[in-house]
């Protein structure tokens, strides 16, 4: 499954899921593909930030906190 960002001809954005490439293209195609705002079945693909599965370690790698001790009296 692929999700893809799309808009219609009005410029509304929205995301759907497809199986593939080939599949968005034939379903828009028929006109199987509709804007959920306005019903618009002109739809193309928008432009899209690449989704990357990057974690940061700085999190994992943080230094304990040390904890304030009582002073001896």
């Amino acid at each position: 499954m692929i999700v893809f960002d799309l808009k219609c001809s009005a410029g509304h954005r929205f995301e759907a899921w497809f199986r593939d490439s080939d599949t968005f293209t034939a379903q828009a195609a028929a006109g199987e593909v509709a804007c959920p705002v306005c019903g618009d079945q002109k739809v193309e693909k928008a432009l899209m930030a690449p989704r990357l599965n990057v974690r940061s370690h700085a999190r994992d790698e943080a230094a304990p906190v040390p904890v304030p001790t009582a002073a001896a009296e």
